[in-house]
């Protein structure tokens, strides 16, 4: 994660206006795009923190990249986080009618105007790029509830490219066209700020050319920053400026021993986050051996530990970049052990541990 937020003064000036019209009762939602590490989360977090001083209440329904992960899964974890409010809600069953699906999306329009009185509620729906086509669906039939109510939804995405967008690319289209949605493209930081974040990162003691040279070649990336300090820090560089964000972003893994690196490279087909337990049964180790290189990969800033069990790669990119580097083979026997550890956990009810451990 990018340890400062700089910039992004004019998106968020439009995203805090659309705060404002939605406590006043005229709500809608706006969609965030941009590449990996452009600062979408950072933004909405941004936001979420000026809807605390609002007293508006704020709750996030993150996507996440996991074979089998129930349908609706970011609304699932936001109706959860509204508390009474959400509970009403009831998710459908695989293979239920249109009928309970519908019923099913008019019980969610109605716990997030409940929620949202009196003070307005933003909803943030994180990584899109990994939504199913349910939640989709139904993010396009709220659009359509939203102009008279006080409720703000913030989706981020990564804009789908190659022809390959899953079930995004479909849906996309159609949401850009609702009345109530607008869509805020994150490009890079400019000149200015790009210097600035790399000044706080580096210190105001590097060598002037160097930094230049740096804030030429990100491209006003704010994660590439990251990882470029990073490696200036450990003189890791060499004058090289030649590397893409990919690159930069493997060289974060150098320090790592290999040990960490075979609990790391499970936990990345798990996805960005998991459980020290699953990790277990699925390596063998024994839970503090687990423990031991998660700790390593905490103090190499890989990692962040979100509860007594649970965490997750620092960044989306730093799992991507391990997964990506499995061969083909080797990816598809860690998703086979993946999964045979999540059904023995889970009883044969993998949808209550992959709750568990992304929840």
């Amino acid at each position: 994660m990018v340890p400062f937020f700089v910039g992004r003064q004019r998106e968020l000036a439009r995203l805090k206006d659309a705060l404002v019209r939605a406590r006043a009762g005229k709500g809608g939602a706006v969609l965030v795009s941009g590449e990996a590490g452009i600062g979408k989360t950072s933004l909405a977090e941004e936001l979420a923190k000026a809807a605390a001083w609002m007293e508006m209440p704020a709750v996030w329904g993150p996507a996440i990249e996991a074979a089998g992960a129930p349908p609706f899964w970011p609304w699932t974890q936001a109706l959860r986080r509204l508390g009474d409010a959400g509970r009403q809600a009831e998710v459908p069953a695989f293979g239920e009618s249109d009928t309970a699906r519908f019923r099913f999306f008019e019980a969610v329009g109605a716990a997030l105007r409940r929620a949202a009185e009196p003070h307005g509620l933003l909803i943030v729906l994180d990584d899109l790029h990994w939504a199913d086509a349910g939640s989709l669906r139904l993010l396009q039939v709220m659009t359509s509830e939203l102009p008279g109510s006080r409720v703000l939804l913030l989706g981020t995405y990564r804009p789908p490219s190659g022809g390959e967008g899953g079930p995004l690319a479909e849906y996309l289209p159609a949401l850009l066209r609702e009345r109530a949605v607008s869509r805020v493209a994150l490009e890079g930081l400019d000149a200015a700020d790009t210097e600035s974040l790399l000044l706080q990162l580096v210190g105001p003691d590097r060598d002037a050319n160097l930094v230049r040279r740096v804030r030429e070649h990100s491209d006003g990336n704010p994660l590439y920053l990251v990882e470029v300090a990073a490696s200036m820090q450990a003189d890791a560089l060499r004058g090289r400026l030649t590397m893409s964000l990919v690159d930069i972003t493997r060289k974060r893994f150098a320090g790592a021993s290999e040990a960490a690196l075979d609990v790391l490279r499970i936990a990345a087909v798990v996805g960005r986050e998991f459980d020290v337990n699953l990790l277990s049964a699925i390596t063998g180790l024994e839970v503090g051996k687990v423990l031991d290189s998660l700790d390593e990969a905490i103090s190499l800033g890989l990692v962040q530990q979100l509860d007594l069990v649970t965490y997750r790669f620092a960044h989306g990119l730093l799992r991507e970049v391990l997964y990506e580097d499995l061969p083909a083979t080797e990816r598809a026997n860690r998703h086979m052990r993946v999964a045979a550890a999540i059904e023995t956990l889970s009883d044969g009810k993998p949808e209550a541990l992959i709750y568990g451990w992304a929840h």
